[in-house]
């Protein structure tokens, strides 16, 4: 099968995905234990906050794949969204605080960073029942990746 590989620019469409690649979401620089060593604190590819060159907005989904997920999946997923604040480079997602929901935000985020590594996830759940805030930022073309890809407002 062929990979879908798109490029965002000008008019070009991708998928949301990836996340902090190399397997880490360390809670704090000095908690990464990522598989290849590192020397300092984690880079981007890591799940560090620097800037994240060298990770191209990009999707990997198959074609069938890719058009599945933006029909089918990610309209799902954005039903449950109770709001939306942009952020510089991405978007803030607020969900109820309710433990299934809970659930399906950690299952897209961990199909989304499979398939497109330049996403960073940063997820909320406050204390005594609070909401669940889920942001999905990158590199400068995340935002406007996520804006098409989610159907998102102008």
């Amino acid at each position: 099968m062929r990979k879908q590989q798109l490029l965002v620019g000008l008019g070009a469409l991708v998928l949301v995905a990836g996340a902090s690649a190399v397997g880490c979401v360390p809670m704090s620089p000095q908690s990464c234990r990522c598989d290849q060593a590192a020397s300092g604190p984690p880079t981007a590819q890591q799940g560090g906050e620097g800037p994240m060159k060298g990770l191209p907005v990009i999707c990997s989904l198959p074609d069938v794949e890719l058009r599945e997920r933006l029909a089918d999946s990610l309209p799902k997923f954005m039903g449950q969204v109770l709001e939306t604040k942009p952020l510089d480079s991405g978007y803030a997602f607020r969900f109820a605080a309710d433990d299934l929901l809970l659930s399906d935000v950690v299952a897209v985020i961990k199909a989304e960073r499979k398939c497109c590594a330049f996403l960073k996830f940063k997820l909320e759940v406050f204390p005594d029942e609070g909401p669940v805030w889920l942001e999905i930022t990158g590199p400068a073309e995340t935002k406007a990746f996520l804006q098409k890809a989610l159907r998102l407002p102008l």
